[in-house]
């Protein structure tokens, strides 16, 4: 994928947020009820991650 503006999140829109995971040293895990998001980040973003 080459554009963000490619990325189609309708799909998420009317999903029930059931859990996320939020572990160190993991990626950052959101769970859905008919699905889930991953995110994975590298660097700055596990020091953001600790404050929640």
């Amino acid at each position: 994928m080459d554009n963000l503006s490619e990325i189609n999140i309708g799909y998420f829109m009317e999903q029930i947020l059931t859990d996320v995971n939020t572990e160190e040293n993991l990626s950052l895990d959101i769970i859905l009820d008919k699905g889930s998001i991953i995110v994975e980040c590298h660097g700055e973003f596990g020091k953001i991650k600790k404050l929640y």
